[in-house]
């Protein structure tokens, strides 16, 4: 007896028709970054743990490689390991490539990656990211920023599954909050994870997790009240107005965050864009501008798109100062939100519109040439491969959702097409 087939948790597999939504998906995230300029990419799959180490929380998931019968095998800088996500790979592709690159470089990439988390529902051990990201040398214009939010808004239009808000803040105003309470600079970021949890643990947890790292009460009451405010990004001048806190980081982030509504303020439909104090993103590169994006009718599911601006990332390779912003689609989280709640209607359909049939081994050339014929006009065919009855092989097109079916007589010289659907049938003399 063989092995039996298993499924393995965290590593999803689609079916045929479920793919090819995947693939739209793609499509349109691809049509989109192209329609602002953005140009397509790939990094390797493996980077030098050194590389991918110490970037918040997720250095304990990262998967390192090692061969099946490896001897003494020990963990190192140098040791190769899976990209958790396509940030960190892209900002050492950028240093690795510089001469040949022109700046800003305005890039978009759509890859898999790997993360040994615990999996549940929306979270993988191997995923598709679609990451879209523009980098600049010394300095990168606010105005960039407001671009990215731009991209998920037309997005999220495009792909039409429900309702979304697309959530702002700025790790600035956060990082000057923080200091203006007296909250030490080495403990900031760990503030800052604990407060990105709120959404998932409630205000109770969130509180102990402050307590625990040795937040005064006091100090916590103020964080809590100061996470409540989410209004509409238009309103936020006069919000961060009423905030009274006196510290030049908080002035640098309330700054981007009014030229970023400045620059939105001219479109039509942004009333889904919206401040949200709450929002700080655990991993530790970013450090200005941070967005993520929620479906209105599925808060518990947390976010689908999400990024932010990273000024110093590229330190690690390099001496430049190369600055960045941008935003990762979570292409298999999403995935998993449109089956499980049935956003979009699949159907089992074969990528050909047209089903060429086959009386007798001697017609194949016939059947092949229309097949041919119907390609040449941009319809995808298939033949079906033996001659069977006619009605095993309609129902073999009805089955694959082919929704027409050819007859092929008279040497192919007349093609008779049958709309499935409505059961009409026309006869066709000549192809051409």
């Amino acid at each position: 007896m063989g092995l039996k087939p298993q499924k393995i948790s965290g590593f999803p597999e689609w079916l045929p028709w479920e793919k090819a939504l995947e693939m739209e998906i793609i499509h349109t995230i691809e049509e989109t970054s192209e329609l602002y300029g953005y140009q397509p990419m790939e990094v390797r799959s493996v980077e030098y743990l050194a590389t991918l180490a110490s970037k918040g929380d997720i250095e304990k998931e990262i998967y390192v490689l090692q061969r099946a019968k490896a001897e003494d095998f020990s963990v190192s800088d140098d040791t190769l390991a899976l990209h958790f996500d396509l940030t960190v790979p892209f900002a050492r592709y950028v240093v690795q490539n510089f001469s040949e690159l022109t700046f800003p470089f305005k890039r978009y990439q759509v890859q898999k990656s790997w993360r040994g988390e615990r999996p549940q529902e929306g979270r993988f051990r191997e995923f598709y990211q679609f990451d879209i990201d523009v980098v600049n040398v010394n300095e990168l214009p606010i105005y960039f920023d407001a671009e990215i939010v731009l991209i998920v808004n037309d997005v999220f239009k495009k792909l039409n599954l429900g309702r979304t808000t697309i959530k702002v803040n700025n790790r600035k105003i956060l990082a000057g909050f923080y200091e203006s309470l007296g909250i030490a600079e080495t403990l900031r970021q760990d503030v800052i994870i604990a407060v990105d949890k709120l959404h998932k643990i409630g205000k109770d947890g969130v509180c102990q997790e402050l307590e625990k790292l040795g937040v005064p009460k006091g100090s916590i009451g103020k964080i809590l009240d100061f996470c409540a405010y989410s209004l509409p990004l238009s309103e936020a001048p006069s919000l961060l107005d009423s905030i009274k806190v006196e510290n030049e980081t908080f002035a640098e982030g309330k700054k981007d965050l009014l030229e970023i509504n400045r620059i939105l303020s001219g479109e039509r439909d942004n009333e889904c864009i919206v401040l949200d104090l709450s929002l700080a993103r655990g991993l530790d590169y970013y450090t200005g501008t941070i967005i993520e994006t929620t479906f209105n009718d599925y808060p518990e599911f947390g976010s689908v798109a999400g990024g932010g601006r990273y000024d110093n990332l590229a330190a690690k390779f390099s001496s430049r100062l190369i600055p960045g912003v941008g935003v990762s689609f979570g292409i298999t989280r999403l995935m998993s939100l449109i089956l499980s709640k049935g956003l979009s209607k699949l159907e089992k359909r074969s990528p050909a519109v047209v089903l060429v049939t086959l009386y007798s081994e001697e017609d194949l050339p016939h059947s092949l040439k229309t097949a041919k014929r119907f390609r040449e006009k941009g319809l995808r065919a298939e033949v079906y491969p033996k001659p069977v009855k006619l009605g095993k092989q309609i129902e073999y097109a009805a089955k694959k959702g082919i929704p027409y079916v050819a007859f092929v007589s008279d040497n192919g010289s007349t093609v008779e097409i049958k709309d499935l659907s409505t059961k009409e049938q026309i006869k066709v003399k000549d192809l051409d």
